[in-house]
């Protein structure tokens, strides 16, 4: 068995340090952004949303994080143009500006969902996948909001 030698023991702590700061700053950064804002991970479960989508959307945090986008709202996330954009265009690393997605949902009437340049973010996320640790997506969230991708 290795010893941990303290050295180690003191980068590692620095490390979680810097991880639980960097969740912070991000989930920050979301929840000040005024829009409706969903992050997913690339299995397209969603991790984190602001205010403002809960209370656009109707949605509570048990209804929401983790599950698939497409299954939010009683599967009204289920919409054919969202699927084109995350299945067959942001898996190509093809920039996206002004994706736009009608829809008509349930409670709260006609939506236009507008998607902006996720593409960094999935390249970035597709290189990273093989080095992942607990608490890594989460600082790729921080590089995204801190627009150091």
């Amino acid at each position: 068995m290795k010893r941990v030698t303290a050295a180690e023991s003191a980068l590692e702590s620095a490390l979680e340090s810097a991880i639980e700061s960097a969740i912070e700053y991000a989930e920050n950064i979301i929840e000040t952004v005024r829009e409706p804002l969903v992050v997913m991970n690339s299995e397209l479960k969603i991790l984190t949303v602001n205010d403002s989508f809960y209370r656009t959307f109707k949605v509570t945090p048990s209804e929401t994080i983790g599950n698939f986008i497409y299954d939010l709202g009683n599967r009204q996330w289920d919409i054919p143009g969202l699927r084109v954009l995350l299945e067959e265009i942001l898996p190509q690393n093809k920039i996206c500006n002004d994706y736009e997605v009608d829809h008509v949902f349930q409670n709260i009437g006609h939506r236009t969902i507008l998607l902006n340049n996720f593409a960094n973010f999935i390249a970035f996320q597709k290189s990273a996948r093989g080095i992942r640790r607990a608490g890594s997506a989460a600082l790729d969230l921080a590089y995204v909001a801190a627009g150091r991708l």
